[in-house]
């Protein structure tokens, strides 16, 4: 074969136009590698969209450094969070001789049970890794076709003041928030002022309200977050026995 445009790609096969749009037209472990490389730009802007800074874009489970129990405690559970994390309330169980959730009051074997929600809280001192493992969370969430948002408490309550001039209302923000599938709302801590914590409170139980998970983020002690977000709001948000709190009490990697 002889074409002006052609070349030999890495691989040893002559390629006759690099702009192919067929397996046929190319070889094939080239023509793998250019679409996993469209799929990861598309992954990327995703990522981007979802507001995780460049610095934490290549975070993961993986490149988590462990070096105590307690990181990989840690490490575990927030994968762990992320695998299973789920894109509806609602479980699919085979059952016999229950009714409908339709009201028909007809039995069928595939009933649907909602599961609880499963909040997320990471709190802890400063450079503890926090920022690294929601990041991960995120990211893995994504990959599942799922929308996420990080965003500090700080630029959350700013989102919606700086609209109170514009033409969409503090509820109409809200609402878009509280849709997202996965919400963080990191740098939560001792400096976040009332009018903050009022917003992350309101936010909190809407997004409960619609049965979608948040993650809670910051360098806090829990009875201060108590204290920061309420009672009420608190104790929707950490279960009883803590068991979705992720306490990160080690020395900085900083």
């Amino acid at each position: 074969m002889n074409h002006e445009d052609s070349y030999i790609c890495e691989h040893g096969k002559e390629i006759v136009n690099e702009h192919y749009v067929s397996i046929q037209d190319s070889c094939l472990l080239c023509y793998q590698k250019r679409i996993a490389g469209y799929a990861q730009r598309q992954l990327d802007a995703k990522f981007k969209n979802a507001l995780i800074t460049p610095k934490f874009m290549q975070c993961s489970f993986d490149n988590y450094i462990v070096k105590t129990d307690g990181q990989k405690k840690a490490v575990e559970y927030c994968r762990e969070y992320a695998m299973n994390f789920k894109s509806s309330i609602f479980d699919k169980t085979v059952k016999e001789g229950i009714a409908r959730m339709d009201g028909t009051g007809e039995s069928d074997k595939d009933d649907y049970t909602v599961r609880p929600i499963n909040d997320i809280v990471l709190i802890g001192g400063t450079g503890t890794g926090k920022d690294h493992l929601s990041a991960a969370i995120a990211k893995e969430i994504i990959k599942k076709g799922l929308r996420c948002l990080i965003i500090d408490a700080e630029k959350l309550h700013r989102r919606i003041r700086d609209n109170y001039k514009g033409d969409r209302s503090e509820q109409e923000i809200l609402d878009e928030l509280a849709a997202i599938d996965f919400l963080i709302i990191n740098e939560i801590g001792v400096k976040t002022s009332e009018a903050q914590a009022a917003v992350i409170g309101e936010l909190c139980n809407d997004r409960i309200n619609d049965l979608k998970p948040t993650g809670y983020v910051g360098n806090i002690r829990l009875p201060e977050l108590r204290d920061k977000l309420g009672e009420r709001a608190f104790d929707r948000i950490v279960k009883k026995d803590k068991s979705n709190v992720v306490i990160f009490d080690w020395e900085s990697y900083r």
